[in-house]
């Protein structure tokens, strides 16, 4: 998705904080309000002025999070399957945390290969990559586990995002979610949809929780049709 945005675009995408090859101290603050706050003071860091941002998953939760504290230099806001709205799990990840299992870590019994078959719909090769290399995808997610439960567990005691957080964004948004999301309920959309006074939102059915993914190029070229929506107004 990278790669068709920046055939038109600066793209800079940051690693987080925990993610990546970034910084991951055991004893860090990862919750998206100091996640949003490192984003702030990159894009100090690079002269951005202002900019667009985008972001999925937590990734959706810190870009809500940064417009909201910082619109004077967020130009607009792009959401796809975003976090950050109170107990947002599907019923599916919900029993599986109940087992033990988080189904976004890889730890245990649960591979690399289960947790991209859990959080994608296809398309069939990504699926077969998955089986095929489940042993290399699970070899350093392993090693980082607990330090991704803790991750996880810093953002479940983090106030979420309310109604009033939300009707507080002023940016024109940009929102895109998978009808097949089985990591975060695709009808939270709803609440985005109802409270942010700009907003222009996009459904794809059967899609999982990671359309950047499983499709790329659609995904990107919905992004920057809004885009251009914008310089046309």
């Amino acid at each position: 998705m990278v790669r068709q945005l920046g055939k038109n675009h600066r793209v800079i995408a940051l690693d987080f904080a925990g993610h990546g090859a970034s910084s991951n101290a055991a004893d860090d603050d990862y919750g998206r309000v100091r996640q949003a706050e490192r984003a702030h003071l990159l894009a100090a860091q690079l002269h951005l002025g202002t900019y667009h941002v985008v972001g999925h998953s937590m990734g959706g939760a810190v870009a809500a999070t940064l417009a909201i504290a910082h619109p004077e230099e967020v130009l607009s806001l792009g959401l796809i399957s975003p976090a950050g709205l109170p107990d947002p799990h599907t019923a599916e990840f919900n029993a599986l945390l109940a087992k033990g299992v988080n189904p976004l870590v890889v730890s245990g019994n649960w591979s690399g290969g289960e947790r991209i078959r859990f959080v994608t719909n296809g398309p069939w090769w990504l699926h077969l990559f998955a089986r095929c290399f489940s042993g290399v995808l699970s070899r350093r997610a392993r090693e980082r586990a607990p330090l991704y439960l803790r991750m996880f567990e810093q953002l479940g005691q983090e106030a979420p995002l309310a109604a009033t957080d939300l009707q507080g964004i002023r940016q024109p948004t940009f929102l895109l979610w998978g009808t097949g999301d089985r990591v975060l309920d695709p009808a939270r959309a709803e609440e985005f949809e109802s409270n942010i006074p700009d907003i222009h939102v996009e459904r794809r059915e059967g899609i999982g929780h990671t359309p950047g993914v499983e499709e790329p190029r659609r995904t990107a070229k919905a992004y920057l049709a809004f885009l251009q929506s914008l310089q046309a107004s």
